[in-house]
């Protein structure tokens, strides 16, 4: 009966011992390699964006609230190749915008309407930046195919 349990003993730490150095294994093959994340600003082919305007409260019907903050943003959008669309619209495209600020939170992506390249973006909520803070705008188009 002593040489089963001594048995017994040898084995119970032989799969310790395994199961130890199994382990250690699969733990060390989580390394990673260097790697390069980030994000960007950058100009990028496709489509033009001129004569952007900011529409503020006072420039609305609406006076009675914040006369700082920016409720609307209109631009002309034009494609800068040809495609079989002759101007930029809602059947055709998608347009987002996006006020950015270095000082304050900046505001959600809003969606655009868009009429032969005409763009008009209603800002609600946390779309909205106070005018003074707005630093930048971000816009994102894409081309759609209209056929079902």
């Amino acid at each position: 009966m002593y040489k089963s349990t001594r048995r017994l003993l040898t084995g119970a730490v032989a799969v310790i011992g395994v199961a130890v150095t199994a382990g250690t294994a699969f733990t060390a093959s989580n390394t990673l390699a260097d790697q390069s994340a980030g994000q960007g600003v950058a100009p990028v082919s496709g489509y033009t964006i001129t004569d952007v305007e900011y529409l503020t409260d006072v420039d609305s019907a609406n006076v009675n609230t914040n006369a700082s903050t920016v409720v609307e943003v209109q631009f002309d959008i034009v494609r800068d190749v040809t495609t079989l669309y002759a101007s930029v619209a809602d059947v055709n495209a998608r347009v987002f915008v996006q006020l950015r600020s270095d000082t304050a939170s900046d505001g959600n992506w809003a969606t655009c309407t868009v009429t032969a390249g005409e763009a008009t973006c209603t800002l609600t909520g946390a779309q909205r930046v106070l005018i003074d803070d707005v630093d930048d705008i971000s816009v994102v188009a894409y081309d759609i195919d209209p056929t079902p």
